[in-house]
């Protein structure tokens, strides 16, 4: 889980520095959701997907 924490802040912060980047920032929102409460994500991914899913978009 911390790992995808990390990323997912790697992430917050590039969508920050780009912008508006719907793509991202619906990642960011999407993982958020997913570490309060993982029934409540409209993905309903498992958290090695979020990590490879957050990873792409840093990329």
């Amino acid at each position: 889980m911390n790992k995808l924490v990390a990323l997912t802040k790697a992430l917050r912060d590039k969508a920050e520095a780009v912008g508006k980047s719907h793509s991202a920032w619906f990642l960011v929102f999407e993982v958020e959701a997913f570490l309060r409460d993982p029934s409540t994500t409209m993905l309903k991914a498992t958290e090695e997907q979020y990590i490879v899913m957050v990873k792409r978009r840093l990329c």
